[in-house]
């Protein structure tokens, strides 16, 4: 994407530090996952969207860009976190995992 340098490199970064963590850190109980959201409804969206001119235009946009159809809710975000935080996912570590509505599969 153009003006994203130092975006992209930046995110593969952590996502080779996560997975060192996650070898270094394991025989402690220590997980390590990198979790890469999609766009997610928040104040700081929403005053991007205002700022655009035509926020009803620039959120369809968002939302259309995933193939699940819009963007996610912060809680649903929260809510996979608590999922990784529980002993429900104690087997899962060293992932990169998308909760992105499909984005990243396109």
């Amino acid at each position: 994407m153009p003006l994203q340098g130092a975006y992209g490199p930046s995110k593969g970064a952590v996502i080779q530090v996560t997975r060192q963590m996650a070898i270094e850190y394991a025989r402690d109980n220590i997980r390590s996952n990198a979790v890469c959201p999609g766009t997610v409804d928040t104040p700081l969206l929403q005053q991007a969207a205002a700022e655009s001119g035509d926020a009803a235009a620039f959120m369809k946009r968002l939302g259309d860009a995933h193939p699940i159809g819009r963007i996610a809710q912060a809680e649903e975000i929260a809510q996979f976190f608590l999922f990784l935080a529980s002993d429900n996912a104690r087997f899962i570590t060293g992932a990169i995992l998308m909760i992105d509505g499909g984005y990243t599969a396109q």
